[in-house]
């Protein structure tokens, strides 16, 4: 090899590495310039800042769900309580009915619907609120002798408490349309728009809701059914928690469009 042969040579090993280093960041830019060309290939129409577009071929119940606002869960002991307060009336100014889906607690808004979970046994129940208690150090809610065999829960169980609070946030709840909460045994708790929703039914008794509710369920397996109260915030009067109670289907539009989800 000749003596410029060997003076090429070298220059070229020397500048091997820089000439990798280019290459690469060639590459990294053409596929930045082709991810961020279909990134935008999106027909964004004007909306408002507080707003998010979402477009999907089939949409779920997430693209219209706001119910992450109100979600309100807790854990602990429950207690219960039966024949020796039957009949005496509840802090909702009720009269305590210990074969009734009710239970006591002693910060959530009386006529709230909560959803139990006894966590040794995943047996759930909605119940209603109408009353206060426990006073019972480490105990969260106490259960109606009703609620209670439901639940398995004669021997103090530990359970899940789950709800939908818009007590001091219903401004979040869009002006757009109508919105429900949506309770289940077994289906996430939702805050969704009246237009996806089904009304087959309706009552203003909590027991009865809780039948009918159950009745649909069974008639409509693998449906999206859902025992529904208006979403806001829960007014009552002394002696007058009645509301009225929906029970419903969540019917999801099928087409691929584009929609707008208030934030």
């Amino acid at each position: 090899m000749s003596f410029k042969q060997k003076r090429i040579m070298v220059r070229l090993r020397k500048y091997r590495k820089k000439l990798i280093a280019i290459v690469a960041v060639i590459a990294v830019s053409v596929f930045m310039v082709n991810a961020e060309s279909n990134y935008f290939n999106i027909n964004y129409s004007e909306i408002s800042d507080n707003a998010i577009i979402q477009s999907k071929s089939k949409m779920d119940i997430e693209s219209f769900d706001i119910s992450y606002y109100f979600k309100h869960k807790e854990t602990g002991n429950a207690s219960w309580y039966g024949k020796k307060f039957h009949n005496r009336k509840t802090a909702s100014g009720e009269r305590f009915n210990m074969y009734d889906l009710t239970a006591a607690h002693n910060k959530l808004p009386l006529g709230a619907i909560v959803r139990v979970t006894n966590e040794a046994t995943n047996e759930t129940a909605l119940l209603k609120i109408n009353d206060r208690g426990p006073y019972v150090k480490r105990r969260i809610i106490d259960l109606s002798f009703s609620a209670a065999q439901k639940l398995s829960g004669a021997t103090n169980p530990t359970v899940k408490i789950e709800t939908l609070l818009a007590q001091d946030n219903a401004s979040l709840i869009p002006d757009s349309d109508k919105y429900l909460f949506g309770y289940s045994y077994d289906l996430p708790l939702v805050c969704i728009p009246s237009k996806i929703v089904d009304v087959v039914d309706t009552t203003d008794n909590f027991e009865t809701a809780i039948r009918k509710y159950e009745l649909t369920k069974e008639k409509n397996n693998g449906k999206f059914v859902y025992l529904f109260t208006d979403a806001g915030k829960i007014k009552y009067k002394y002696n007058n928690l009645k509301e009225t109670y929906y029970i419903g289907l969540v019917v999801l539009p099928q087409d691929s469009e584009e929609i707008i989800v208030e934030k």
